[in-house]
């Protein structure tokens, strides 16, 4: 993004279709606009140019409330703000305007990452985020769950997702699920796999196998997903801080 390419280049070599999905591209800011524009849940946000505007937004949302740089990775750059001794202390240590504020959910995060070609659902699995590296850091522990036991208003909700982030390519998802509505609340589409993309072939559902089918016969994915595998249907998967193994049970 940061490059000396063109607009037409980074479409072309970044996993999206179209230069208007270049926005939600490495910002927070972007994605959050693009889910409220395409009717995708997700937390109540505003967004802030100066410290001013911050202590305004904090005010509006009430706590608590995420305060988020717009472009970092690893957890890096989110705060907490739980009180407004929080937020003194945050807006001495910010740097760079604008940032994002989210209202904070209360639930269970999950992860819903996927594979996607012109903006068409190919490929996700689902999973538990059960120990993350830090407070907001990579996840170190998953429990697993196979699609075939997945409500189709998921795979809506993925493929709705595909269309709003043009995506063509591999995306790593998190979202929320709602202790209150038990709604999932979209807070993450990073335009890339992660060290968990193939972990779901463990358990009969190979991204592998679905990829081969788009390609050699056009087949996207769709509810309901028969049962290869007779196992148990849920799965407890680690991996290393050092991302260098993994392992399931």
């Amino acid at each position: 993004m940061n490059s000396d390419l063109s607009v037409e280049e980074k479409v072309k070599l970044l996993p999206i279709q179209t230069i208007k999905n270049l926005d939600h591209i490495y910002s927070k800011i972007g994605l959050s606009k693009v889910l409220q524009e395409f009717g995708i849940n997700t937390p109540e946000f505003r967004i802030a140019k100066d410290k001013s505007e911050l202590k305004k937004s904090v005010e509006s949302l009430g706590y608590p409330v995420l305060v988020k740089v717009d472009s970092s990775g690893g957890g890096f750059g989110v705060f907490e703000c739980s009180s407004n001794d929080d937020v003194a202390v945050l807006l001495n240590k910010l740097q760079a305007y604008p940032v994002l504020l989210q209202k904070k959910i209360q639930g269970v995060e999950l992860d819903l990452s996927g594979f996607y070609q012109n903006g068409k659902l190919i490929h996700f699995s689902y999973s538990k985020i059960e120990k993350v590296s830090g407070k907001f850091g990579a996840s170190a522990l998953r429990t697993y769950v196979q699609l075939t036991h997945l409500q189709k208003y998921i795979f809506n909700e993925l493929d709705l997702l595909g269309k709003a982030l043009g995506a063509n390519g591999f995306v790593n998802i998190a979202c929320i699920q709602s202790n209150n509505d038990q709604k999932r609340y979209f807070i993450e589409a990073d335009m890339r796999p992660n060290a968990w993309v193939d972990f779901s072939k463990y358990f009969g559902d190979d991204p592998a196998v679905q990829i081969n089918n788009f390609f050699s016969n056009g087949n996207t994915l769709r509810h309901p997903i028969r049962l290869i595998l007779h196992i148990p249907i849920i799965f407890s998967c680690h991996i290393s801080q050092e991302l260098s193994y993994g392992s399931c049970r």
